[in-house]
């Protein structure tokens, strides 16, 4: 635990103080103990917390010919270096 938590003594718990308590966007929220209650007392982040991410995703057929196209293009890119080595001398 860092040093700028302050941990009450005496207590078979720790527990961070209420002034210590801080929300990061994305990352932890704050909740009454209200809150917690309409929730069932469910504590998950993801009830709390939205990352705002939204994935890209590429169609399956889309993706079902990527590796095909990335395999052709690195053939092209060989057979480009190995001219260029060719026309340098070097033995391959």
């Amino acid at each position: 635990m860092s040093n700028e938590m302050r941990i009450p003594r005496g207590s078979n718990q720790n527990y961070r103080l209420p002034e210590a308590w801080k929300e990061v966007d994305g990352f932890s929220k704050v909740i009454t103990n209200e809150e917690a209650a309409r929730n069932d007392y469910n504590l998950s982040p993801s009830r709390y917390v939205a990352t705002n991410e939204k994935g890209e995703y590429l169609p399956i057929d889309e993706a079902l010919v990527e590796p095909e196209r990335i395999e052709e293009e690195r053939k092209e890119t060989d057979e480009e270096l190995n001219e260029a080595m060719r026309k340098m001398d070097y033995d391959l």
